[in-house]
C-alpha cells in the first residue's frame, strides 16, 4: 500500500489536498485526504484566508521544520485547535496551532 503523504517538492504546496469547509471524517483519513478525525460532534471547523498553508513546525527540541498545513479544527467544549499536517520528506503529524507560523496560505 502507497503511504498516505509520500514525498513532494515543497515548492509545489499549493497541490496538496485539504480538508477545509467541513470537519474530516474517519473515512477522509482512511483515503489519505486528512490526517486525523476527531468524531461527530467533537470539533469545529476553523476559518483560515485558505488552506492548504505553507507554516513552520516548531519541533520539542528547540528545531524548526517547515510543513503544509492541510486541515485546522477547533475542539468543541475545549479551546484546542488542532492541526494536522504534512512534511515534504513524506508522512504527516498535528499539533496544536499555537506550535505554528504560519507564513502563507493558498488564498
Amino acid at each position: 500500500m502507497e503511504p498516505c503523504y509520500p514525498p513532494f517538492d515543497i515548492e509545489d504546496w499549493r497541490a496538496i489536498p485539504v480538508i477545509e469547509e467541513r470537519v474530516a471524517t474517519l473515512d477522509d483519513v482512511n483515503y489519505c485526504n486528512a490526517v486525523f478525525a476527531a468524531g461527530q460532534g467533537q470539533s469545529e471547523v476553523v476559518a483560515t484566508p485558505g488552506l492548504p498553508a505553507l507554516a513552520v513546525v516548531k519541533n520539542a527540541n528547540g528545531s524548526k521544520t517547515k510543513v503544509v498545513i492541510v486541515q485546522i479544527e477547533k475542539q468543541i467544549g475545549g479551546g484546542m485547535t488542532v492541526v494536522g499536517y504534512v512534511l515534504p520528506e513524506g508522512g504527516n503529524g498535528m499539533g496544536t496551532l499555537s506550535d505554528f507560523d504560519i507564513v502563507e496560505y493558498s488564498r
